[in-house]
């Protein structure tokens, strides 16, 4: 259905209010789950009388999808976790222009643009590189398009990287980053294996990093300090051994 009211775009086109449109992101978030995509449609409230900006439309469908989320409808946590995995990769193109599966470029422009630390690639080799690029390419979109709405929200707002305009990286090319880096002190010829290995460990989150780690640890002098629990004495003899 067209009328002749307009969508601004993000890069502030202007496009014909189209439905089908929005059916291209309900129909996928709604996929494998109990969730009917005509549902989410008939629960959309967009006032169409005037021209709306297509970041607009995009929070509501997270806003009402996220409203849904219930013991009794539980799928509607996956289906707003797809719409704002949505959102964050759109934000992340337009302020980039690299795609989900171009890591290797991606971080290579975080790197020059002073995001990333210098050194990340520096324990590898192109093999090195092209082996992880693979695997980024082939797990990342599905792996950050399926999160749920607790983990793209605490992603977004807390850990992934930031300018002025918005979010600059993808949940898989910090979770790669990362990864890049603890598997920096291997042997050289399992470097590339090994950092494959966490990825998949962080993108499904069967291992979780302690916030510094998680925040800092790919961006230049980043602080990594953690605290811990211990049992020794509060005191500079008891936290030396001596106690």
């Amino acid at each position: 259905m067209k009328t002749d009211k307009k969508v601004i775009k993000r890069d502030g086109t202007r496009a014909d209010w189209d439905i089908s449109k929005i059916r291209k992101q309900t129909v996928p978030a709604c996929e494998g789950t109990d969730i009917n995509p005509l549902e989410f449609e008939s629960l959309i409230d967009l006032d169409t009388s005037h021209n709306m900006k297509s970041s607009d439309i995009q929070e509501n469908l997270i806003l009402v999808s996220k409203n849904k989320v219930s013991d009794e409808d539980p799928d509607w946590d996956i289906v707003s976790g797809r719409c704002m995995s949505h959102q964050v990769q759109r934000e992340v193109w337009k302020n980039t222009k690299f795609d989900i599966f171009e890591f290797n470029a991606h971080s290579d422009f975080l790197i020059k643009k002073g995001y990333y630390r210098k050194d990340l690639k520096d324990n590898f080799s192109e093999e090195d590189l092209a082996i992880i690029q693979d695997k980024v390419a082939k797990d990342a979109p599905k792996a950050d398009y399926n999160l749920r709405l607790s983990q793209i929200a605490l992603l977004k707002s807390k850990y992934l990287l930031k300018n002025k305009k918005g979010t600059v990286e993808y949940p898989s090319t910090a979770d790669m980053a990362n990864s890049m880096i603890l598997a920096s002190i291997e042997e050289e010829k399992k470097r590339a294996v090994i950092s494959c290995e966490y990825y998949e460990m962080l993108s499904q989150y069967l291992l979780s990093l302690a916030t510094p780690f998680k925040a800092n640890l790919r961006i230049p002098d980043g602080n990594t300090g953690s605290c811990f629990i211990g049992t020794m004495p509060d005191n500079t003899s008891g936290i030396l051994g001596y106690g």
